[in-house]
């Protein structure tokens, strides 16, 4: 692919430009338009036009789009993190035995915390608002339209085997949003490659508007599950998935802006296929599901399957695709680097995987402080 410059000047609306390739018979005509830029081919030998569908003026390069993007994804931070704010402050009201919120008690107006959560959320509103004026609304409503499920789930009760370690609580509603994260953008994922299978072949350049919105709606859950993480206090415990959470952030946001790698990120995302075995092998495991069980026993085997031949399979694919066409790619360092990371830490969760389920002897290896996997 090669990129042709022009002038400002000969982009006005109504503008006509001509490309003569000379090793073709074909001409290209882009019309400019208000609100249309149309393609067409003239072929001389056939003495006809052959139209294709309208192309989009490439307005995200400017410095608005930056702009917007940049004002969404920090709405969507604020926004996760302050939900994650106001649930502790509740939290601790109800553990000193005053009256809870639900039941008419307004004890939480005392705490910094609460008030740290509102101010908070009402920074991120601020900043979703005015995202809006800079980038389209396919891009700033997508990255924050997980925070309607992650506040639905901090209703939703837990089990009474979590609900007496504040740790094993958040930890159950984490997951809970990730396995519907999974679930959503895994199948979408394996859809998007099924409707148009040229971007398998095709990373770098190739993604249909379905993949485009799969990549931001996915964006913005790894934004906001950053946030639960690091406003609930468990970074430390959890800086190997912050470190992860970051990688992905960075590559995704780079797709979102530029319109590049959006098909690579797509295959990236077909590792959400084996994270729904891995989340629910981690809910089991907070309730207290017995391994040697009917359930356990049938997730864990679909676990190893997908992790292998969707975990494994898709990040070593992506590796091998860019160190395939590492001359011709865009910042292709950049993301061999990020790719061989996330590769190094697969494998090890992998070991960790097989070491637990399948090799433990009676030993149990979960940290109480650490993920098994993402």
């Amino acid at each position: 692919m090669k990129d042709i410059h022009l002038p400002s000047d000969s982009c006005i609306n109504g503008s006509v430009i001509r490309i003569f390739c000379p090793t073709s018979a074909s001409v290209c005509v882009f019309d400019t338009g208000v609100g249309n830029t149309s393609f067409s081919v003239d072929d001389p030998n056939k003495n006809s036009t052959v139209n294709t569908a309208a192309l989009t003026i490439d307005k995200w390069s400017n410095y608005n789009f930056w702009t917007g993007l940049t004002l969404a994804v920090l709405s969507a931070f604020l926004i996760g993190g302050s939900i994650i704010l106001k649930k502790k402050a509740l939290l601790r009201l109800a553990s000193t035995g005053e009256t809870r919120a639900a039941e008419g008690g307004h004890g939480y107006l005392k705490d910094w915390l609460w008030w740290g959560g509102l101010l908070t959320m009402g920074g991120g509103e601020v900043a979703n608002f005015t995202a809006y004026m800079f980038a389209p609304a396919t891009v700033v409503t997508p990255l924050g339209a997980l925070s309607v499920l992650i506040r639905f789930l901090q209703t939703v009760p837990s089990p009474g085997t979590v609900e007496a370690d504040p740790w094993r609580t958040w930890k159950w509603r984490n997951l809970s949003v990730s396995l519907v994260h999974s679930l959503l953008t895994g199948i979408w994922a394996v859809a998007c490659v099924i409707q148009h299978p040229v971007m398998v072949h095709e990373i770098h350049s190739t993604y249909t508007p379905s993949a485009y919105m799969l990549v931001v709606v996915s964006s913005g859950y790894f934004i906001q599950d950053a946030a639960d993480i690091i406003f609930s206090g468990y970074a430390k415990a959890s800086w190997e998935f912050l470190l992860h959470h970051v990688m992905v952030i960075w590559c995704f946001l780079y797709a979102v802006f530029t319109h590049r790698f959006v098909a690579g990120a797509v295959v990236a995302l077909f590792v959400e296929v084996n994270s729904v075995f891995l989340h629910t092998r981690l809910l089991l495991k907070l309730a207290k599901v017995a391994q040697n069980s009917f359930i356990y026993t049938i997730n864990k085997l679909f676990n190893v399957v997908t992790y292998v031949t969707f975990r494994l399979g898709a990040q070593f694919y992506l590796t091998w695709y860019l160190i395939h066409h590492y001359s011709s790619l865009d910042h292709a360092l950049y993301f061999l680097i990020t790719i061989m990371l996330m590769n190094i830490m697969i494998l090890i969760y992998f070991y960790r995987l097989l070491r637990t389920d399948f090799f433990s002897k009676g030993r149990s290896h979960n940290s109480g402080r650490k993920f098994a996997e993402d």
